[in-house]
């Protein structure tokens, strides 16, 4: 008996207009996002949101799925307390998008309430309508990092 000859399957069609839209989006986003990090002003982050914006976080008081764009303002202004001396991007290590999603995994390095902090993050951002629409952060050490 002759072997099954392999079946080619078509790949998925891709949007690249709807693709460039969500870097477009995705890249002001990070930029206000690392500004927000720096130096706690995270009005320009907050304006991105939809008005339908959730978000996860892995640890902490935060921990676990919230919705909304106060509650979102609420976790970011504890961002700004916990780091209150600020949170800097060093490296950022891959970039990958598709037509509604972006994600940026990045090193950070600051102080955490006086202690040096440094860690490997991943943030991952649905976008809707030109606005990041869901957030959802991961992290843990990579070796460079506590």
């Amino acid at each position: 008996m002759a072997p099954k000859a392999a079946t080619k399957m078509a790949a998925p069609a891709v949007d690249s207009q709807l693709i460039a839209q969500t870097l477009s989006t995705g890249l002001r986003g990070f930029e206000a996002f690392k500004l927000g990090l720096a130096q706690g002003e995270w009005q320009d982050f907050l304006a991105m949101l939809a008005d339908d914006f959730e978000f996860y976080f892995p640890v902490g008081q935060y921990k676990g799925h919230h919705q909304g764009k106060a509650k979102a303002q609420e976790f970011f202004s504890y961002v700004r307390e916990v780091y209150n001396q600020g949170l800097h991007v060093v490296e950022l290590l891959r970039l990958t998008a598709n037509e509604t999603t972006i994600v940026f995994e990045f090193r950070d390095e600051g102080l955490l309430r006086g202690e040096l902090y440094r860690n490997r993050v991943t943030v991952s951002w649905d976008i809707r309508d030109g606005k990041i629409a869901s957030y959802r952060e991961y992290f843990g050490s990579d070796g460079k990092s506590n």
